[in-house]
């Protein structure tokens, strides 16, 4: 199920928000799977949750809520699933720090 979730979350993200705004929201959302995996689980959080409170249909809010509560040891994958910028994701590739 967790993987059904992040999967859809990076599909709506490509097809319901412009490019500029959906990218915007994935940048936040790998952001804060990096933080999160990096040992900074309150701001990882916060920066996850705030990307995922930024999709404007409360029911899909509310089916994304399960990506928060299954982040710890998915954070590479959600972050991938997102497609956020390059630089982004090279920060996962340059980090030793898994937590």
């Amino acid at each position: 199920m967790k993987k059904n979730n992040s999967w859809e979350l990076g599909e709506i993200l490509k097809n319901e928000f412009d490019s500029e705004t959906g990218l915007a929201i994935s940048n936040l959302f790998a952001i804060g799977c990096f933080l999160h995996q990096s040992g900074e689980h309150e701001a990882g959080l916060k920066a996850c949750d705030s990307a995922l409170n930024a999709l404007n249909k409360s029911s899909i809010k509310t089916n994304f809520k399960t990506i928060i509560s299954t982040l710890k040891g998915n954070e590479v994958e959600y972050a991938k699933l997102v497609s956020a910028n390059i630089e982004i994701n090279k920060l996962f590739n340059n980090s030793s720090n898994v937590n």
